[in-house]
C-alpha cells in the first residue's frame, strides 16, 4: 500500500510540474538572428498570398465561363480550392489578420468602397476554384481614378532586416521594398507555439 502511495505521489508531482510549466507559458526569447530568419521566411511566404488576394490568380477564358463574373483559375496557379488558400494563409498570418484576408477573399465586402466589389474574390464551383474577373471597379469621377487598375503588390528585400523589438511572444522589424522606395514595419506574434505575421506585407 505504501509503495502505491509513493507511485501516486510521484505521478501527481510530475503532473503538477508539467502543469506549472504550461501555465507559466515558459517560452524562450529568440535571438536577433533567429528573429531575422523568422521575418524573412514569413515575409517571403506572404508575397504569393498577397498577389493571390490583391492582384488575383491567373484564369482561363473558357467557353463555359463567357459572360460570367467568375472564371476558373489556371492549373499552375498553386491553389485548387478555397480551403487550399485558407490553409496557406493561416500558415503565414495570425488568426486575426487571417480573418481580415479571408473576409476580403472569400466573403466579399459589405458596403464596399474605393473600388472593391461586394462579391467575394474567390468561389468554389463544381470542384474548381474560380476568381472574380474584375475585383476593382474603374468607374471613378476623375481621369486619375479612371485609370486605377487595382493594387500592385510590393515585393520586399528580406536580405536586410532591422530588428526593432524582440520579446518572448512579439517581434518587430523593418524591411524595405526591392526598389528601396517603401519601408514598412512588420510584426510577428507567437500563437499556439508558432510565429505568425500580424501585419500587412503588401
Amino acid at each position: 500500500m505504501g509503495k502505491i502511495k509513493r507511485i501516486l505521489s510521484l505521478v501527481f508531482a510530475t503532473l503538477l510540474v508539467a502543469l506549472t510549466i504550461s501555465a507559466c507559458g515558459c517560452v524562450k526569447k529568440v535571438s536577433e538572428d533567429e528573429a531575422k530568419a523568422l521575418i524573412k521566411n514569413l515575409v517571403d511566404a506572404s508575397y504569393e498570398l498577397n498577389v493571390a488576394i490583391y492582384e488575383g490568380l491567373p484564369y482561363y477564358e473558357r467557353s463555359d465561363a463567357i459572360g460570367s463574373l467568375y472564371a476558373p483559375v489556371t492549373d499552375g496557379a498553386g491553389f485548387k480550392s478555397i480551403n487550399d488558400m485558407r490553409v496557406a494563409i493561416r500558415k503565414v498570418f495570425s488568426e486575426d489578420y487571417s480573418s481580415v484576408l479571408e473576409a476580403l477573399a472569400f466573403d466579399g465586402q459589405d458596403g464596399a468602397s474605393f473600388g472593391y466589389h461586394n462579391q467575394p474574390r474567390y468561389i468554389d464551383k463544381e470542384g474548381e476554384l474560380f476568381v472574380l474577373r474584375e475585383f476593382y471597379e474603374t468607374e471613378f469621377d476623375s481621369d486619375k481614378y479612371g485609370e486605377y487598375d487595382g493594387v500592385k503588390v510590393q515585393k520586399y528585400d528580406t536580405s536586410y532586416i532591422e530588428i526593432v523589438k524582440i520579446s518572448k511572444r512579439f517581434i518587430e522589424g523593418k524591411i524595405k521594398s526591392i526598389d528601396k522606395g517603401t519601408e514598412i514595419t512588420v510584426t510577428l506574434i507567437l500563437e499556439k507555439g508558432e510565429w505568425r505575421l500580424d501585419s500587412p506585407t503588401y
